[in-house]
């Protein structure tokens, strides 16, 4: 990889919509925004087929579409997985979920009524119907309502998409906000025809939604309204929401289990014409396969494109299950380790699947291969064949790095889409809609990136497959480079970076960013998508809390630190770039 350095350098008011959604199995709608130009929407019928399987104490329902343009697929190694919570503040963790403490054996003042996970998996916050705030693991404590007098109780919280802030939501709707936490709006001074009983932010953190027992949904900051089911009759109430991974839907979830989807949102089955031993009381969305998993207030688990990995249904509980918490993120990587970054400039050759240049390198647990490098001699004018180099030794310096103990992730670099003339193929044609030819409208020129964006990273990914490398994290590159990499186009940009992180969503892999604050912002101005990030030319592990040296509104991972000595094939010393995990 080429090394980065870094130069140096009140209140809202409510959106108050009411609209109808009819909502039928089988029916998927779909939409989805181009950074800086109008929505494309798109509508898919499909049909479902569902498989009832029961285990002790749970039931796992698993749909399989047969017809959509939204599949996602699980990669090997990835793990999504969830904590539950019960109203003592009683912790069961599932699948690779750590324990980190709990409040089941101390008396509260009021009952925990929810809970958020950090960016890292690694920590989570309670929170009390006063408002009274537990943390555990990495997540701090940034203040609570428990000391104050509400109008209304606490019915539930969000964390922030860099884990250092979360909001509080009453069941007036009124919002509190502490740490990095912006306060957008609220309900708290409107009378509502039902009372507020859950929550969901955007994954920017900008702007959040909030849901009340009848479906009703409250739009504040970026969240956009998608629908709501506040107009028509139910047959249960509303106890909770989720959103999907790009922002662009929701999930909402009655007590019988019925499931009511809006925006990108996909219906992939429900609860909500069977029996249930005791109410549904949450949901939570996986990440990873874009699915999602219902909870009971028993601890049943009902999991639909989602991996079933454990529930507490057909335990004895010493109190009732209160909510589910997904802690799906794949960061691999355990705080302080250490490794390098390797690409085709460690290669020897140019035949595939060629050897390294090095014998060993020095890791406690950090590895990332670069899979291709951007080398097209017409700047970023050419094609996306002329322009993509492939990593020839791709598959042998992951078996390098594998060998010497670390967990290994890839990195792929972007660039400006070229002229539709020059390349028609990967920019007027891509995942949601053919682009206009047009290279005056500024919306064309957008749909175009993001066509772009996309298939450069589908491009990437296909050629590691088919070296037998798979890597449920990808971390897209986004620097200068040579001159003519990136345009000064911000806008355009960030719709090229959008498309390979859709691209990377819709297959089931968790994305990453590789930057620096100061090349990011020029490239793609003030864009937040809130992915994780690696910060390269860091001098010093203060860059994984320091706010003016991060970009892209998501948690730090990894830091590129300091050129560190391998040892090449020979046996002389070769110097590679360093990293360090956050």
């Amino acid at each position: 990889m080429r090394r980065l350095f870094d130069f140096n350098r009140g209140r809202g008011l409510v959106s108050l919509l009411a609209l109808l959604a009819f909502l039928s199995i089988g029916q998927a709608t779909g939409s989805i925004s181009l950074l800086g130009s109008s929505s494309l929407s798109g509508n898919s019928s499909s049909n479902l087929s569902s498989n009832l399987s029961s285990n002790a104490g749970h039931s796992t329902f698993n749909f399989s579409k047969l017809a959509t343009a939204k599949v996602s697929t699980t990669v090997a190694g990835a793990i999504p997985t969830y904590d539950l919570v019960g109203a003592n503040g009683g912790i069961y963790t599932f699948g690779n979920a750590g324990f980190y403490g709990s409040t089941g054996n101390i008396t509260l003042n009021k009952p925990i009524v929810g809970m958020a996970s950090t960016p890292d998996g690694k920590g989570y916050w309670l929170v009390a119907s006063d408002g009274g705030i537990f943390t555990f693991g990495d997540a701090t404590y940034y203040g609570s309502t428990g000391n104050i007098t509400l109008n209304k109780p606490i019915v539930g919280m969000a964390a922030t998409p860099d884990g250092k802030g979360y909001w509080l939501v009453a069941s007036d709707g009124g919002i509190f906000t502490f740490g990095d936490a912006a306060f957008y709006g609220s309900t708290g001074n409107i009378a509502l025809n039902k009372p507020i009983v859950g929550m969901a932010a955007t994954p920017d953190g900008k702007g959040y939604w909030l849901v009340a027992s009848d479906g009703g949904i409250f739009t504040f900051g970026d969240a956009a309204f998608y629908g709501s089911t506040g107009n028509i009759a139910l047959n249960k109430p509303i106890v909770g929401m989720a959103a999907t991974p790009d922002g662009k839907g929701y999930w909402l979830v009655a007590s019988d289990g019925g499931i009511f989807t809006f925006g990108d949102a996909v219906f992939y089955g429900s609860t909500g014409n069977i029996t249930l031993n005791k109410p549904i009381v949450g949901m939570a969305a996986d990440p990873t396969t874009g699915g999602y998993w219902l909870v009971a207030s028993d601890g049943g688990i009902f999991s639909f494109n989602a991996p079933y990995i454990g529930s507490e249904g057909g335990t004895s509980l010493n109190a009732a299950i209160v909510g589910i918490s997904s802690t799906g993120s794949l960061d691999p990587y355990t705080t302080g380790a250490t490794g390098v970054d390797l690409s085709a400039f460690q290669c020897v050759g140019s035949t595939p699947g060629g050897p390294s240049a090095l014998a060993s390198v020095p890791t406690t647990g950090v590895g990332v291969v670069g899979a291709y490098f951007d080398s097209d001699p017409q700047g970023f004018g050419g094609t996306l064949s002329n322009a993509m180099t492939t990593n020839p030794c791709l598959a042998s310096e992951v078996s390098l790095l594998k060998n010497e103990g670390a967990t290994v992730s890839l990195f792929a670099p972007l660039w400006s889409a070229p002229s539709q003339i020059v390349d028609p193929t990967n920019t007027l044609s891509g995942p949601e809609a053919s682009c206009a030819a047009n290279v005056a409208n500024p919306s064309a020129i957008n749909c175009q990136s993001y066509n772009w964006g996309w298939n450069l990273m589908s491009a990437g990914v296909a050629w590691a497959n088919s070296q037998g490398v798979n890597s449920p994290l990808w971390w897209v590159d986004v620097e200068y480079g040579t001159p003519g990499l990136w345009g000064t186009n911000a806008i355009a940009n960030q719709n090229v970076i959008a498309g390979a992180l859709a691209y990377l969503a819709s297959t089931g892999h968790q994305s990453g960013i590789y930057s620096t604050a100061y090349q990011f912002h020029i490239i793609a101005g003030s864009y937040s998508p809130g992915v994780p990030t690696w910060i390269a030319g860091a001098s010093g592990s203060s860059y994984c809390t320091d706010p003016t040296k991060q970009f892209g509104g998501g948690p730090v991972w990894l830091l590129q630190t300091s050129y560190v000595n391998a040892s090449g094939v020979n046996g002389s010393p070769r110097q590679i770039d360093g990293d360090t995990a956050c």
